[in-house]
């Protein structure tokens, strides 16, 4: 979903683990604040795993907010935000079991349930995911990992009154990855086949939440306890660290004739460690003021400002200023411009470390400072019928970043250490969306002009054209089918070569019969991948070398199964 959305990247860090970032506008991953249920749960180490371990069965609703958004969810949401929102129980009792099949050797086995009553409710979520060491492309390294991953989250709900509604949550996710070389993994080490990347985590987190509505006002007390671990393996080193991260807030919403105000606090706390002889530890303390007021200034004009003065342990004080204001041109047709500042705790959990399974990654120097930002976007949304048949809807959207003391990677020798740039980051995204309707067939076009630069270089893994293209046919409560096509422009890589421009495209198709929802899905069938332009392993098999990931490492894709949904 987020993969196949303009101007959204999710890029994969790693050949052998299958680590992967979200990037909005060509800015690494770590500039996009990742939140579930409006927690967030997945920053700083516990970062590099995270969306590939959120299973999709439980989840209502994606939240995607481009550009930056730091008066309401802190400084990290520099780039933009994901927000994955879970189903809540309703009325009805519902049941969900997900299985699922690949052509790559992958399985998953899953279900969900939510129930309530008049005094509360309940929702479960049990999921399985298995896949082999998978190799497209022949070299006798995978390009999938072998992965066992278990997650199990239940939720409680609570409605002692009709003005108030209590939720606390527990979840759990434990795995075990292994990749490299195959005849490792199948057979043990041999003198020729040796190299191997073994990861194993646990993931925990608890969440609560109370909601009280007062006349207009609607006051909310949130807390969050997240711990992650791992422990990474490779040839003649271990990487094994900790985090216990927790977010605190309180916050009031009014709902006024011409004014809704926000306000709140809240605190949060990221602490690292590291089970080495020289650990790179760290301790993390911010707290936070927020507001933010949403004003109907007439029939066609509203304007939302807001602020965020946050200190932080380590990097001091900032303030972080938004301002937006949309116009409604008219009934179909709109303007808004917006833009804030924004800020990040820098730390060595970045995509380069995770590239080297933070082998000989050095600790910040004293001298490092915390990356700041200026960010502003300009969109127009039209909406029409045309021929009083075709709905038809365009959205022109511009995004501009600036982020100033950028930390780059630096290799000396065979280590790697972090500075802050000198010269500023600039990211310029001009983006357009197309929709148009025709009873069931629904085609998108959408299309991303790109230019991510430091200086003057370009970023590497940006490209200048991306194009995405949707055609479905769906027929409510019957099923549909859709063809896509995606193409990826020419890229520029850390060791200055440019790559070729390639194509990504699929068939889907699902029937509904009943409580019975079968589908297929043609993933890239052209069979696309990084290894019909160069090698993707090089140098001896003892000791290989990865070439930096640009393009689909696991090729053509078949997957199938069923969802059996009652109520």
């Amino acid at each position: 979903l987020l993969n196949e959305s303009p101007g959204i990247t999710v890029q994969q860090t790693s050949a052998v683990s299958g680590g992967a970032s979200i990037r909005i506008q060509g800015l690494d991953g770590r500039y996009t604040q990742l939140l579930k249920d409006g927690f967030p749960l997945f920053g700083g180490f516990s970062g590099g795993l995270s969306l590939l371990q959120v299973p999709p069965l439980d989840l209502r609703q994606v939240e995607v907010i481009k550009g930056p958004s730091s008066t309401l969810y802190g400084g990290d949401a520099i780039a933009g935000l994901v927000n994955l929102v879970s189903r809540t129980p309703t009325g009805e009792p519902e049941w969900s079991v997900l299985a699922n099949a690949t052509s790559a050797g992958g399985y998953d086995l899953g279900s969900f349930y939510a129930a309530r009553g008049d005094r509360s409710g309940v929702t479960l979520l049990a999921t399985g995911h298995r896949q082999k060491a998978y190799d497209a492309d022949d070299d006798a390294f995978s390009n999938l990992p072998e992965t066992r991953r278990v997650t199990l989250h239940p939720r409680l709900f609570l409605y002692p009154g009709p003005e108030t509604t209590a939720s606390v949550g527990l979840s759990a996710t434990l795995e075990e990855r292994e990749g490299g070389d195959l005849v490792r993994l199948a057979e043990g080490p041999s003198s020729e086949h040796t190299y191997r990347e073994r990861s194993t985590s646990t993931r925990l987190s608890s969440q609560a939440r109370l909601d009280h509505r007062m006349g207009d006002a609607l006051f909310t007390v949130k807390n969050a306890v997240s711990f992650f671990d791992r422990t990474m393996r490779v040839p003649g080193q271990r990487f094994a660290g900790s985090q216990v991260a927790t977010y605190s807030e309180v916050s009031v919403l009014a709902d006024r004739v011409d004014h809704d105000v926000v306000a709140g606090m809240d605190v949060r706390t990221d602490q690292f460690r590291e089970d080495a002889v020289t650990p790179r530890d760290y301790t993390y303390v911010s707290i936070g003021a927020f507001g933010q007021d949403t004003w109907d200034v007439g029939a066609r004009t509203v304007i939302e400002t807001g602020l965020r003065t946050e200190w932080h342990s380590e990097f001091g004080a900032f303030v972080l200023p938004r301002l937006s204001a949309l116009y409604r041109i008219s009934d179909g047709l709109s303007a808004r411009v917006g833009g804030g500042l924004g800020y990040k705790a820098p730390t060595i959990f970045l995509e380069p470390s995770e590239e080297r399974a933070f082998v000989a990654v050095r600790p910040l120097g004293e001298d490092v400072e915390a990356e700041t930002s200026r960010g502003g976007s300009l969109d127009v949304n039209y909406n029409a019928v045309l021929f009083d048949r075709v709905a038809l809807s365009v959205n022109q959207a511009l995004h501009h970043t600036n982020l100033r003391g950028a930390l780059i990677p630096i290799i000396e020798g065979p280590a790697l250490r972090y500075r802050n740039a000198e010269e500023n980051v600039r990211s310029t995204a001009l983006e357009t969306n197309l929709k148009l309707s025709l009873g069931d067939v629904k085609l998108f076009l959408g299309y991303v002009y790109l230019d991510a630069r430091i200086g003057d270089e370009k970023l590497s893994l940006t490209p200048v054209h991306k194009t995405y293209s949707v055609l479905v046919y769906e027929k409510h409560g019957t099923g549909r089918i859709g063809f896509e096509a995606y193409y990826t422009g020419p890229q520029r890589l850390e060791d200055g070569t440019k790559t070729s421009g390639f194509w990504i495209t699929g068939v889907m198709a699902e029937r509904r019969v009943g409580p019975i929802r079968a589908f297929l899905n043609f993933e890239n069938f052209l069979d696309t991948k990084q290894s019909d332009y160069a090698p993707v392993v090089t140098g001896p098999r003892t000791n290989p070398r990865f070439a930096q990931i640009w393009a689909p490492m696991d090729g053509f894709i078949v997957n199938g199964g069923v969802k059996l949904q009652l109520r």
